[in-house]
This record gives C-alpha cells, structure tokens and sequence, in this order.
C-alpha cells in the first residue's frame, strides 16, 4: 500500500480510522458496537505498524537500524508497561469509557502532527494489486486465528471450528502457491529460502507467542483468581514490563555493536 499511497496520506488514514474505531466503542451503547469500535482500531493500528517499521527501514542504513528499532521497541513496550496500570485506576475510580475518551484527544493530536509535518519517505509505484492473493490470506490466517479462539468454547470436534480451520489452510496453502508463481507477489516467500531468516521468523513467532499470551492471561489469573483489584494487577505487571520497555534501546545499540547472536543468546 505504501507504493500505492503516499505515506502522510497512508498516515491519516490510519489514526482517522483508528480515531473513528475509538469514537465507536467510547459512546458504544451495546457489547456488539464496542467490539465493532474495537475491529475498526485494529485496522487503523494494522495500518499503522507496518508503516512505522518500513518508514524505519528506509530512513535509516542497515548499520543503525538496529538502535532504531529499539527505540522504537521502547514506544511500543511503554503501552503494555504503563496500560494495566494507568487503566487500573481508570477502571477502579472511573468508568471504562474513560479507557476511550483519553485517546481521542491523542488520536486527533496525532492526526494534526502527521498532517502538518509527515513527508513522503516512498517512491510511489503502484505495482499491480493481486486481488485473489488478498482474499486467501485473510480466509487463511482469519479463519486459523477464528478456529483457535472457537476451539476452547466448542471444542475441536465442532463442525464450526473443524470447517473453518480446514478452509482456512486450504486457503493458506493456496495463497503460498500463488506468491511463489505471480511476479509481484503481496508476500514474497522466496526470502524463506535464506536460513538464517526463516530461524529468526521462527523465533520472533515463539518470543511473541510467549510474550502476548502471558500478557494477556497473566491479569485474568490475578483479577479472576486471586481476586485482585485491577489497579493492583497493573501494579504487578508494570516492573517486568518496564524492563522490557527499556531494554529495547539497550538490545538495538548491542545488535548495532555486535550482530544478532550476541544479544539473542543471552
């Protein structure tokens, strides 16, 4: 999309969807209008991070990319860090709307800054758009995450989630056959055929696994069965958190220094 669309256009469409997505779930009279707010973020933010890192990658020679992507883990580690906590209090003392009303100043902000001071950091292409490709992808890797997060209310034996998971790799399997024989693939997979970057794929996906669902089951264990409030839950998690965030710039000047191994071994 970023040889498509220029990347303060590409910018402002992302926080103007993530803005619209969080104005949604903020006035969301019902569960079903929140959740659909929540959707509408998370195609502003899927927008957004791909952005981000590719921006990174061009500004930057391949001998300091590694610092800025630390300080970039840095921002991006800050949410989880300060989140539980800040929204513990908000929790605790407000309503959950207020969860929502404190980023749409932010979001708007944002929207001002970008518009204002964004240039373009891509040459614009518009490269021929594989429109199958886009549909098999998101029936593969929709339907395998929709499968999973079915599978432990019905059971694997469900039709429901037996079926979607068996469109769903079908659908995957077709969609990696077909970036291996079009010219412009959405996703090359050729770049599997280097070792060294499937290993790391391989571990980034067991990090994130490990990291993410930790996260997210570590407050439900303290809320629902140590019966914690959840500021205090937030509290818990905010040193770990911390450390995380701020080893982000530390790893990235490392890696600069001395290579991957150096710092992925420890």
């Amino acid at each position: 999309m970023q040889q498509w669309i220029s990347t303060k256009q590409l910018f402002t469409a992302a926080m103007v969807t993530f803005l619209a997505g969080t104005l949604i779930a903020a006035f969301a009279p019902t569960f079903s209008f929140l959740l659909t707010g929540r959707i509408v973020q998370a195609f502003g933010t899927g927008l957004m991070m791909p952005l981000m890192m590719n921006t990174i990658l061009i500004i930057f020679p391949p001998e300091k990319r590694g610092a800025a992507m630390g300080l970039m883990g840095l921002v991006i580690m800050s949410a989880p860090a300060l989140g539980p906590t800040l929204s513990g209090v908000i929790i605790d003392s407000l309503n959950w709307r207020w969860l929502f009303y404190i980023l749409i100043p932010l979001a708007m902000i944002s929207i001002f800054v970008g518009v204002k001071y964004l240039t373009n950091v891509m040459e614009i292409t518009k490269p021929k758009i594989d429109i199958l490709s886009i549909i098999l992808s998101t029936l593969g890797f929709g339907g395998i995450v929709y499968s999973f997060s079915k599978s432990g209310d019905l059971g694997w034996s469900n039709p429901e989630v037996y079926w979607t998971l068996s469109v769903a790799c079908l659908s995957l399997a077709w969609f990696i056959f077909r970036q291996l024989r079009i010219k412009n693939p959405i996703l090359n997979l050729r770049t599997f055929k280097y070792p060294i970057f499937a290993l790391m794929v391989v571990l980034m996906i067991t990090m994130m696994m490990s990291m993410f669902s930790t996260m997210a089951l570590l407050p439900m264990y303290l809320q629902g069965v140590l019966l914690l409030t959840a500021f205090k839950s937030g509290i818990i998690m905010l040193p770990g958190s911390i450390i995380n965030s701020l080893m982000g710039p530390i790893s990235g000047k490392l890696f600069d220094i001395f290579g991957p191994r150096v710092v992925i071994v420890p």
